[in-house]
Formats: structure tokens, C-alpha cells, sequence
């Protein structure tokens, strides 16, 4: 993460289309002793948008948000409970466009358990964590193709246990992999 962190100072690819709503999400890193995981949210099903999804932390960058990296931390506590205080960021990913209009600035943050965790229930499922090994391995990863509004789209998804982690949440952690050296 160190070698990530300091090549990317200035090379962080902005996306310029006003028309995509900015949003944040945490990649956080949970430091077990047995090795890291990733935390994910399963969105509740009641949700207007991305309803049962998979997903990373985080949500849309509100007018009064200082940063992304803060509307990521915010969003983290609201969702799960976990305080801003108790999570260290260490870089920021590729910003992702995606389809559903919204351009995700993506972090990755440490923290270490126990984890004091309480799902906000109106918009989160479940929460659970999967290893980082797994989630980095190249193998572990398929390309799909579906059409949606009428275009043809491709996305990254990959099964872990009995999840399905596709789409932006797949990309970003793609592009983790690619940074920290596994994929290319």
C-alpha cells in the first residue's frame, strides 16, 4: 500500500461529465490477525436504487461535505456505525463511472477489531467481511455482459460464498488489485 500510496500523488485519471452524481465509498481494510478482509455492506431490498446489492461503505457527496474522502467516512459511520476516528485512509483508487449516473471516488482505509458495528437496517442488510486474498486473486474474476437501457455492457463480477459482488463494487476492488500489483 506504501508503494501505491506514493506513486500516486498526481496520477489519479479525473472523469469530467457533470451529469454523474459524485459519490464516495471506503475499501476498508480489516487488519485480523490471521490476515486483512474486506468489510461489505448488503444493501437493504427496500432501497430505490442498487436494492440487495453488494456493496462498499459510502454514498452520495452531499452539498455540505468538505471532501470525498469525507462524505466516504460519514457515510461509513451512518451506515455501519463504525466512527471516522477509528479508521486510517491510506489512498484513494480510480475514480468509477457507472452506468446508474453516478462517478464513485473510491478510499481505502484500515481499521482494527474488534469492530463496534451497527447497521443503519433502512439501508443495510447485512454486513460482512470477506478475505483480501481472495478478493485480489485475478482468477476469482469474470467478465459479463448484459444489456441495460438498451446498451450492451460489460462488468467484472466475482462469487464469494454466497455473495455476488458484481458491477462497480467488483471494478473497484479490481482496480485495488491492480494497484497493489496481483492483477494487470
Amino acid at each position: 500500500f506504501e508503494k501505491s500510496k506514493n506513486n500516486r500523488n498526481e496520477t489519479i485519471p479525473e472523469i469530467n461529465d457533470e451529469s454523474l452524481i459524485p459519490a464516495a465509498v471506503l475499501v476498508l481494510l480489516v487488519n485480523h490477525p490471521d490476515g486483512l478482509t474486506v468489510l461489505f455492506t448488503k444493501r437493504a431490498d427496500n432501497m430505490t436504487r442498487h436494492a440487495g446489492q453488494i456493496s462498499l461503505p459510502g454514498g452520495r457527496i452531499e452539498a455540505n461535505d468538505p471532501s470525498p474522502k469525507y462524505t466516504a467516512l460519514r457515510e461509513t459511520e451512518e451506515e455501519i456505525g463504525l466512527r471516522r476516528e477509528e479508521i486510517e485512509i491510506v489512498c484513494q483508487l480510480d475514480e468509477y463511472a457507472v452506468g446508474t449516473g453516478f462517478l464513485i471516488t473510491p478510499f481505502v482505509g484500515f481499521a482494527d477489531p474488534p469492530l463496534e458495528l451497527t447497521p443503519q437496517y433502512e439501508e443495510v442488510a447485512e454486513i460482512f467481511e470477506a478475505p483480501l486474498s481472495y478478493l485480489i486473486n485475478p482468477n476469482n474474476y469474470t467478465w459479463n455482459k448484459k444489456t441495460l437501457k438498451g446498451e450492451s455492457r460489460r462488468f467484472l463480477s466475482l462469487q464469494w460464498n454466497n455473495y455476488y459482488i458484481w458491477g462497480a463494487t467488483a471494478g473497484i476492488l479490481h482496480d485495488l488489485s491492480i494497484k497493489i500489483g496481483h492483477v494487470s
